[in-house]
């Protein structure tokens, strides 16, 4: 091989290596993590540089979350030129103008302020864009960039769960406790949050206590107590974050029997018995409770056996209790029935078998009107015994009690 070969094999070498190692220049800026309304400082460098003289870069981020408040440049680099005009818009430029040597190996170019201005959870991207990045001969050097990270630590309130969340029915002096639990953008409960307790409608129920801070579960709690009749919203608020629940209060009903004579303690009165066979309806003592209860004898059995109380007023599409006292002879059962008292009969809402022995037992049933539309007084409560009973049965009925209640 002749010398001017091996001269330019080797120029060419020198100038592969010079690439290679120019090409492995870094400019980084460092993550960064604030507290809400934290300032810190990250510093932007360059990594395995090479006379580094002048420098022009700019950095755009997310001005929502995060703000540049400051930028002091490396002194190495004589004077800075540092724009900082258009950093509430989120962006910044660093600049140097330098005449003397310049920098080589990893080289702090410059230190930022950093603000939050944002939220715990959000983050803003820290980008770099490289306009000069020179040597002292005004040689471009190539150059990588690592961009960074803002980050606001801490928990941001995302809602409010409130508990309980479905439909809550009371009577007038009734009370019912709420809780709300705060809720982050991880879903986790927040401890520390302030939650405001109202009620829509404070005629119908308050709450209270209404300014409660959040416990270590995220959780805060408060009771309405119902006032009037009515409905009203319960609802929690924390800023524009806000949960709630319906309340609706009824009225609380007193206990009025429908039933007239209703443990026979006036005799028969008030009762009729009817049979198409044979027997007789009777007054006994002891009852059941009181003095007095029924007895229906049975003889010859018809199609047709009830004993009932006719003219009662009930309420369309209202929530009735029915109890009573009952017995018979041979263990045989009966079937109660409310219905329209004359043609057509229409069942108004009961229609149910009961199991009896020879012992008293009490029994209890709940049921809904239907089959009329507005307040009706010819109601008929039937004790029908046709369908069970069997020759020389005997029935015995006592505390009879009709009456509305809430659901």
């Amino acid at each position: 091989m002749n010398k001017k070969l091996i001269l330019v094999v080797f120029s060419i070498l020198l100038i592969l290596v010079g690439s290679s190692a120019a090409a492995e220049s870094t400019l980084r800026i460092e993550n960064g993590t604030s507290e809400a309304n934290g300032i810190i400082t990250v510093n932007v460098t360059a990594l395995n540089v090479s006379d580094l003289s002048n420098f022009d870069i700019t950095l755009n981020y997310d001005p929502s979350v995060v703000n540049v408040t400051n930028a002091n440049n490396n002194p190495a680099f004589n004077t800075s030129l540092n724009n900082l005009e258009q950093a509430s818009n989120g962006t910044i430029r660093l600049m140097t103008l330098n005449t003397g040597p310049g920098q080589s190996g990893d080289v702090l170019l410059s230190t930022l302020t950093l603000e939050s201005v944002g939220v715990p959870g959000q983050k803003s991207n820290l980008n770099l864009t490289v306009s000069t990045f020179v040597n002292s001969t005004e040689a471009n050097i190539p150059v990588g960039v690592e961009n960074g990270t803002f980050s606001i630590s801490g928990s941001t309130l995302k809602s409010i769960m409130i508990s309980p969340s479905a439909t809550t029915t009371l009577t007038v002096g009734g009370s019912q406790l709420f809780s709300a639990t705060a809720i982050d953008q991880n879903g986790d409960p927040i401890e520390g949050i302030s939650v405001e307790w109202t009620s829509s409608n404070m005629s119908v129920g308050n709450v209270s206590p209404d300014d409660v801070m959040t416990d270590a579960n995220g959780t805060a709690t408060t009771t309405f107590t119902a006032i009037a009749n009515g409905t009203a919203t319960v609802t929690a608020t924390n800023g524009s974050v806000v949960g709630s629940a319906e309340v609706v209060v009824n009225e609380e009903i007193g206990e009025v029997n429908l039933i007239k004579n209703p443990g026979f303690e006036s005799g028969k009165q008030n009762w009729i018995f009817y049979t198409n066979g044979t027997g007789k309806f009777n007054i006994i003592s002891p009852g059941f409770e009181g003095n007095n209860a029924s007895e229906v004898m049975l003889g010859k059995i018809g199609s047709n056996i009830q004993l009932y109380q006719k003219e009662l007023t009930l309420k369309p599409d209202t929530h009735y209790r029915l109890s009573f006292a009952a017995k018979s002879s041979r263990g045989h059962d009966v079937r109660v029935v409310l219905l329209k008292h004359g043609s057509p009969y229409t069942n108004y809402g009961l229609k149910q078998g009961f199991n009896l022995t020879r012992d008293w037992q009490t029994f209890t049933t709940e049921f809904d009107t239907k089959g009329f539309a507005g307040t009706v007084d010819d109601g008929r409560l039937m004790f029908y015994l046709a369908p069970f009973a069997k020759a020389g049965d005997k029935y015995y009925f006592d505390s009879v009690m009709l009456e509305e209640i809430n659901k």
